[in-house]
């Protein structure tokens, strides 16, 4: 028997001696540390907006019509020159370099740019311009350097040539940026 109780007495005892062993550990660590790694990749890139509501996050136009260039509705006659102009809103973050490019149009060729009448045969030229002068001219399909914020005007000018044919005259330009 006393084989026995000490058998019991030594349990007994290495159970009292690792008890605050492990007590004693979780009183001392009461914290624990590590590192939390946050990153931000900041890319080149730009945004177009409408013009009337630049700061409306909501109204970004991507893939969307960006303006709108409105001929005013006159008694114009031969030889009257007609200037439509809108403006669209830019936004990119600082490094990118935007370009504008804009295409022939559905109507033009690689040189110039034509609005096509209702009665689906009748064009009629037109240029686009950076300026309402009209000297700073945009080519299609040729890249222009735009500023990397605030708004882009682009001015449309058309010449009516003698015995134009009446009608609504239309096109439809693809205006990309890039940078």
């Amino acid at each position: 028997m006393k084989h026995h109780f000490f058998k019991r007495g030594s349990l007994s005892l290495l159970l009292m001696m690792a008890i605050p062993v492990i007590a004693n550990a979780s009183v001392n660590s009461n914290s624990i540390s590590g590192e939390i790694s946050v990153s931000l990749n900041v890319l080149p890139g730009c945004v177009v907006k409408s013009a009337q509501q630049p700061s409306d996050l909501s109204a970004i136009a991507d893939g969307q019509q960006w303006m709108t260039l409105t001929f005013p509705d006159t008694g114009a006659t031969a030889g009257s020159q007609l200037t439509a102009q809108d403006k669209m809103n830019v936004q990119c973050t600082a490094g990118a370099q935007p370009s504008l490019t804009l295409d022939a149009g559905k109507q033009g060729d690689k040189d110039i740019y034509n609005m096509l009448n209702e009665d689906n045969k009748t064009k009629m030229p037109y240029t686009i311009a950076t300026d309402q002068e009209g000297t700073n001219v945009i080519k299609p399909n040729q890249p222009i350097k735009i500023a990397s914020s605030g708004d882009v005007a682009i001015y449309a000018k058309v010449t009516l040539p003698e015995n134009a044919q009446a009608g609504k005259y239309m096109d439809t330009i693809k205006a990309t940026i890039s940078w």
